[in-house]
């Protein structure tokens, strides 16, 4: 099972990656400025936002469980890191989203969301990194 969990952290990370540096701006650059008002880009990526996090939500409680029985040493730290990734993806789609939405696609909550977004590329960057070291290194459930 944690094979399929680094997977999915591996899978998500690139979602939220692709999302953030392909997605996202060729959306924005393909709608005329004077034309955002009508077709705000927000409603458009609104739902790739949302799937991405609940993915992510799912994807970090799958991987919790299957590194629960080896939560010692340096894999407590990876458990905590991956459930702050979760739990930054819940807060962005069932709180900062609302909040997003009934704000016009700016403000502040855009601006935490963004950071949490960030956050999150960051986290998973390096949870995936190690777990490619662990499994390299001959740990195997590492």
């Amino acid at each position: 099972m944690l094979g399929i969990a680094r997977l999915c952290i591996a899978l998500w990370t690139g979602a939220v990656l692709c999302v953030m540096f392909a997605v996202a701006p060729s959306v924005f650059a393909g709608i005329p400025e004077a034309q955002r008002e009508a077709v705000p880009p927000g409603e458009i990526l609104g739902p790739v936002f949302r799937a991405v996090d609940l993915f992510g939500v799912a994807t970090s409680v799958l991987y919790l469980l299957a590194l629960a029985p080896a939560r010692v040493g340096g894999k407590r730290w990876r458990s905590l890191v991956v459930a702050g990734m979760g739990v930054a993806a819940a807060v962005d789609t069932f709180l900062l989203a609302p909040m997003i939405r009934s704000q016009g696609g700016s403000g502040a909550a855009h601006g935490i969301s963004m950071a949490l977004w960030t956050v999150v590329a960051v986290a998973g960057l390096a949870v995936v990194a190690l777990d490619l070291r662990a499994g390299h290194a001959g740990h195997g459930a590492a």
